[in-house]
């Protein structure tokens, strides 16, 4: 966006997965007063607040089939409704779409639509996973934990070298996402603005088998932790593992996906399933 011709315009990002579908709609297009239950006003869509710039679509491919055919109309003709709306609104903006799913055996099966996989195909970038490109890794911790210390308002933070080695030995099977995840909760649990090996807590699960010899395994999650019996199934410890972290951000279900590197109406999901109280 910044090097394109379109710098001078608004550039607006919107995660696909994070969304709850019944909200998407209205995120992307906007809505008119009394479009549906508590819709005391109306909203501009990300469409109307990215006009003359660059609207950026992350996990494209968890848009469901409706929402496929309404994005197509507007990338088609450069008009949409509001939700609840009847006027035609008219922008000019440019679709940057990605996705870490397999579009064409989707559009196979039927669950993406063709013609919007080839409108937006245009100029493809595939993007290697992070564990085929680990020289990345001392760039990309740096400019995340930067760009954390801005949105949060913290001071500097430095990655230590040891830190960095720890990263690059590991296998990265949630990609950047979960690079950005373990770097976030270092930052908590680092002191004096150092992030040393010791933060930098990696997946789970390994942790939980590394420990199955011992009586007890103790999973630190920020200033909480998790006692776990051995012998306990992956399910129990995800349940233990959600428990604390919902716990430990006051129920705050939008930054306990974030750490987990999963979408909010997963989590949602698995609060459901497993019958969990968010604010206990």
């Amino acid at each position: 966006h910044e090097q394109s011709g379109r710098a001078h315009g608004p550039y607006v990002e919107l995660n696909c997965a994070a969304i709850p579908e019944d909200l998407c709609e209205s995120e992307l297009f906007g809505h008119e007063k009394g479009a549906f239950t508590g819709s005391t006003g109306t909203k501009r869509g990300l469409f109307e607040l990215a006009d003359g710039g660059s609207l950026f679509l992350d996990e494209v491919g968890e848009l469901s089939l409706p929402l496929q055919a309404k994005l197509l109309r507007v990338l088609d003709s450069g008009r949409f409704r509001r939700v609840g709306g009847k006027d035609l609104i008219s922008v000019d903006v440019r679709i940057i779409a990605a996705t870490n799913r397999p579009l064409r055996d989707m559009v196979r099966e039927g669950s993406f639509r063709e013609d919007l996989y080839f409108r937006l195909a245009g100029i493809s970038v595939n993007i290697p996973p992070l564990r085929e490109r680990k020289e990345d890794i001392p760039a990309l911790a740096k400019a995340l934990v930067e760009r954390m210390s801005r949105e949060e308002e913290l001071g500097p933070y430095h990655v230590t070298r040891d830190a960095i080695e720890k990263l690059m030995d590991y296998s990265f099977p949630g990609n950047v996402r979960e690079l950005r995840n373990i770097l976030h909760k270092a930052v908590a649990l680092c002191r004096n603005g150092v992030i040393t090996a010791e933060e930098i807590q990696l997946d789970v699960e390994r942790q939980a088998e590394a420990h199955g010899a011992c009586d007890h395994a103790r999973v630190p999650i920020y200033n909480d932790v998790i006692e776990t019996p051995p012998n306990l199934s992956m399910e129990e410890l995800e349940i233990r593992h959600i428990g604390a972290l919902l716990r430990a951000h006051g129920g705050n279900r939008r930054k306990v996906a974030s750490i987990l590197g999963i979408s909010e109406r997963t989590l949602y999901r698995k609060i459901k399933r497993y019958g969990l109280n968010e604010t206990a």
